[in-house]
């Protein structure tokens, strides 16, 4: 229930922005409001990296969730007619499938990879900072799989007895750690998708319909 209702911004924003889009369809291209999309997604996901801390307060996260929704929002709105923008009317149908498929694909990838660097990380740094605290490598390995296997649930328990709080607040500190790296590296693989943007402006119907044959003036005697 709470990580439900951390991720609301997220959700709030994409609404937000689905509903605007609309509005600036006459003003904006689908282009440039593709392009705002993952740009604020780059400023949501790397001002994770930026106010999360151990004793983060929920309001600056839930506003840089908030924004990151809002890029969602506007990109989902526009990326299909981005995509089939140059694409031949007959096979719009195959793309559009092509489409939603590396769009699923890329998802699942994006989440097994932070999922991976988030628990590398969480592990590594909690382990480390146990075996600094002058724990055995016993205790330590111990600790640590308690915590990893658990995602971070047995930190409410450890943190409740004295003797283990110390634990607690080393792996709130990883947990952080991986929450920040994941943060600024899901940015970076964002910001790779600028370049392969187009670069013309998507055609309107008008634009894209075939130009009305002129009628060749009959030549003077």
């Amino acid at each position: 229930m709470q990580a439900g209702l951390a991720l609301v911004p997220v959700a709030i924003g994409s609404f937000v922005a689905s509903g605007a889009s609309f509005g600036m369809a006459a003003k904006v291209t689908p282009l440039a409001m593709l392009r705002l999309g993952p740009a604020l997604e780059v400023v949501g996901l790397a001002g994770i990296g930026l106010v999360t801390s151990p004793d983060s307060s929920w309001w600056p996260v839930s506003l840089v969730l908030f924004l990151y929704g809002i890029g969602v929002g506007f990109a989902t709105a526009q990326v299909t007619n981005v995509v089939l923008n140059d694409v031949p009317e007959h096979s719009s149908g195959q793309a559009s499938g092509v489409q939603s498929a590396f769009r699923q694909l890329g998802s699942a990838m994006g989440i097994a990879l932070l999922t991976t660097v988030f628990f590398t990380t969480l592990g590594t740094k909690l382990h480390g900072r146990l075996a600094d605290a002058g724990l055995s490598a016993a205790q330590s390995d111990k600790l640590t799989s308690v915590v990893t296997d658990s995602a971070g649930a047995a930190i409410g328990p450890l943190a409740d007895h004295p003797q283990t709080a110390p634990v607690a607040e080393a792996a709130r500190a990883a947990m952080t750690d991986g929450v920040v790296l994941g943060g600024y590296i899901a940015a970076a693989f964002v910001a790779l998708g600028f370049p392969g943007l187009p670069s013309t402006p998507i055609r309107s119907a008008d634009d894209s319909a075939d130009p009305a044959p002129v009628e060749a003036e009959p030549a003077r005697p």
